[in-house]
């Protein structure tokens, strides 16, 4: 009963002691990989694909390596996936996607790429996924592939 009081307190002040919400951004410099159903043995034992389970290693390293905190406790996630444009496409469709009115509509789906990072930040960016409170997730094409991911406290 006490350590729910204890972190109650502590996301009413914010982490640093101060009044108002942690926040932290981070840049993943990987192109967004979505999360590999589950294979399996002859024996029936599951597994996660390789791909991915490389890919969430390299999203928890980068975490780490860039300062990632702790958050505890309830929390908003942004993550916007800036998916390549492909090499062959012609130069009046790499226009519209510069101007924005060509929007990323394939596969991977927005979904199974979130999934991906946020099973790979359980327990290194916060202490469960079950904690975060609202899910922004956005997909588009970019120069520049990656993953953009903001987390807050949710003292609302």
């Amino acid at each position: 009963m006490w350590k729910t009081k204890k972190v109650a307190s502590l996301y009413q002040r914010g982490a640093t002691g101060r009044r108002g919400m942690k926040t932290q951004e981070i840049f993943f410099p990987f192109d967004p990989v979505a999360k590999g159903r589950p294979k399996f043995t002859r024996t029936g034992h599951a597994y996660t694909p390789k791909k991915t389970s490389d890919y969430e290693k390299a999203i928890r390293d980068h975490y780490q390596e860039e300062g990632g905190e702790l958050f505890v406790g309830p929390i908003e996630v942004k993550l916007v996936f800036q998916m390549p444009v492909p090499k062959g496409y012609p130069k009046r469709v790499v226009k519209q996607i510069e101007e924005g009115t060509i929007k990323h509509i394939k596969r991977p789906d927005l979904d199974n790429m979130a999934k991906a990072i946020l099973d790979a930040l359980n327990e290194v960016a916060f202490t469960d996924d079950s904690h975060i409170t609202k899910l922004t997730l956005v997909k588009r094409y970019s120069f520049f592939p990656g993953t953009t991911m903001t987390i807050k406290e949710d003292v609302d």
